[in-house]
């Protein structure tokens, strides 16, 4: 499985003996395509990893009954991110869109690691945090770009 983690650029810069550490906490889960890996408002602190596959994050709208895309997330990247750094609810659903491999870090065993090896502790939270970071940045810029059309078409 260490070999797996190489190919992921989450774990990049981490040592053998690192990943060696990291594989212990890993639990493999399988999800066929339209199966639901976690529901809006349950709590279930884990870190997702896509090995294989794709998850689509949904988010159930106030006073609809359908649930809107919110994006799609493919192999090498994780989700799960907020519910395992905070431990609230899930603010969204996820579903497998089609057959899907996962690797999974249960936030008590991470917190273990973590007792540990602060270190490697440190570098996986680095990682999560430039993801949120990057996804910041880019809902900033397109809340941004919205605020200007609106600007600007009331400006008319």
């Amino acid at each position: 499985m260490v070999q797996e983690l190489k190919k992921i650029d989450f774990f990049s810069g981490l040592t053998d003996a690192q990943l060696k550490k990291i594989k212990r906490i890993c639990h493999k889960q399988k999800h066929t395509t339209g199966e639901r890996i976690f529901k809006e408002g349950t709590t279930s602190p884990a870190l997702f990893i896509i090995m294989s596959g794709a998850v689509k994050i949904v988010k159930k709208l106030e006073g609809q009954k359908v649930y809107e895309p919110i994006t799609l997330i493919k192999e090498g990247k994780f989700f799960g991110d907020l519910s395992f750094m905070d431990g609230r609810p899930h603010s969204t659903s996820s579903i497998a869109v089609r057959d899907t491999q996962l690797l999974v870090i249960k936030k008590e065993d991470f917190d273990k690691l973590a007792k540990s090896d602060a270190l490697l502790a440190y570098e996986i939270t680095k990682n999560i945090a430039s993801d949120l970071i990057r996804v910041l940045r880019s809902m900033d810029e397109k809340f941004i770009s919205m605020m200007k059309y609106v600007w600007d078409r009331s400006s008319d």
